[in-house]
């Protein structure tokens, strides 16, 4: 069983509108970005607090009411403050290029290195109307909604490229290859999370000294390799825990931990509480230590 795939494979939408929205707030059982990647694009907007992100290792602080465009293939993944934040994901290439002229349009985004910029923010006030008509109609899905939300899109681009809201993304052959190279590892854990995991496996596994692999890893994010692969298997703790169907115990084994008494120092340590305080939230009438 693999809890998720840090590139995610799973669809969003349907075949026929391939877009979803998501709403989280610190109640949500998953508040905290995991990092992953996907193909679709991301709008990712703040409606309260703020959000610590970081987009192949650039570190971008988000505040309430700004909106942040992350083209598809961007590592992403960071930190809600207070935060209730909502995503919208969209395959542009089956949503959007139905026409010719969209897709001169668009083509323009990815010409030269040219992208939309990542970071709307109040001196962009047009963009965050569209933003915010997109996100209503996306929230609330009332009947039409799919096509306010074609009409929201349309009018996002539209508007990025008339006032030049773009940035020049230059890639650096040896910065892409380490953001590649951080990702093999990332999807190496999400697999083998239920096995033992060292240091000199995941340098392996990415092509890179243990030394330089350390460094550049907690530089992209934030998290000693070693400290992520344990942050990684509590939050899959947390996802068994809230199915109510294994002991604490058993989680602890599927999750990679041999000893229990240091699984649950690490999950204090993620959590700010124990596992049986945990699953005893998510299931009232109790459960099994």
């Amino acid at each position: 069983m693999h809890y998720l795939n840090y590139k995610e494979l799973r669809q969003h939408g349907s075949d026929t509108f391939p877009l979803e929205f998501y709403a989280v707030d610190p109640q949500h059982p998953r508040y905290t970005m995991p990092y992953h990647w996907h193909s679709e694009t991301e709008l990712l907007y703040i409606r309260k607090g703020e959000f610590k992100l970081s987009l192949n290792g650039k570190e971008i602080l988000l505040q309430e009411g700004e909106l942040c465009y992350i083209p598809g293939g961007t590592l992403h993944g960071g930190e809600p403050v207070s935060c209730a934040y909502e995503c919208i994901d969209f395959n542009i290439s089956s949503l959007l290029h139905q026409t010719p002229i969209v897709r001169k349009y668009l083509s323009v985004l990815e010409k030269d290195g040219c992208q939309i910029q990542n970071v709307f923010t109040k001196e962009q006030p047009g963009i965050l109307k569209c933003a915010s008509r997109l996100f209503a109609a996306a929230r609330y899905k009332k009947q039409g909604w799919e096509l306010l939300v074609l009409s929201g899109l349309y009018d996002f681009y539209g508007t990025a490229l008339q006032k030049e809201y773009r940035s020049r993304t230059e890639r650096k052959k040896e910065g892409h290859g380490r953001i590649s190279q951080i990702k093999t590892a990332i999807e190496f854990i999400s697999c083998n999370y239920q096995e033992q995991i060292s240091l000199d496996d995941l340098a392996r596994i990415a092509g890179l000294s243990a030394k330089y692999f350390c460094k550049y890893f907690r530089v992209v994010t934030g998290r000693t390799p070693i400290d992520y692969v344990n942050f990684y298997r509590i939050d899959v703790a947390c996802y068994l825990l809230e199915q109510r169907r294994f002991t604490i115990t058993e989680v602890a084994n599927q999750c990679g931990f041999n000893d229990i008494s240091y699984f649950i120092r690490c999950f204090k340590k993620y959590k700010d509480c124990t596992p049986y305080q945990y699953a005893k939230q998510q299931q009232p009438l109790g459960i099994e230590k």
